[in-house]
């Protein structure tokens, strides 16, 4: 994406691997226009023996003042899905109000997993339950989650522990 003046982005991109599946994608952002302002979200959960790889890249422009930029990147693995985020930054503007990036990948925590399982959840439940609430934290100020979510959602249905 390609922001003039002014211009405002908030991007969320989820993705779910299974089996042996593979995700890569490419999240490109460019500020050309003075006091433009982007969000990009990058969040997944992999499951198995699936791999992803996110790349996350911001520029700004030496025209781009005052812009501000966010990239963050995560990823929750389960199995032996494997994970990169790659965010990169590139600023040519000498007065950018705020441009940061973050990457994480990591795994269900042992105790977590507990405090469901005690909750009387079945190990396949505790997962769907952690990714569901995993993918769907970038929607929390929203008003109305997106129906592009129920895709997910179905997906995290086929998940066997």
């Amino acid at each position: 994406a390609t922001l003039a003046t002014r211009a405002r982005l908030r991007l969320i991109f989820l993705f779910v691997g299974i089996g042996e599946e593979s995700v890569r994608a490419r999240l490109r952002v460019r500020h050309e226009g003075a006091d433009s302002v982007s969000e990009v979200i990058a969040r997944g959960v992999l499951y198995n023996r699936s791999i992803a790889t996110v790349e996350g890249a911001i520029f700004v422009a030496s025209e781009a003042h005052r812009a501000s930029a966010r990239f963050e990147g995560k990823a929750l693995l389960e199995g032996s899905g494997s994970a990169e985020i790659l965010p990169t930054l590139e600023i040519k503007a000498p007065d950018v109000r705020q441009v940061r990036h973050a990457g994480a990948v990591a795994r269900l925590a042992p105790e977590e997993r507990f405090y469901l399982e005690s909750r009387g959840l079945e190990p396949a439940e505790v997962i769907r339950v952690a990714a569901h609430g995993f993918l769907s934290a970038p929607f929390s100020c929203a008003i109305e989650i997106p129906k592009e979510f129920e895709i997910i959602h179905k997906k995290l249905e086929t998940i066997r522990g």
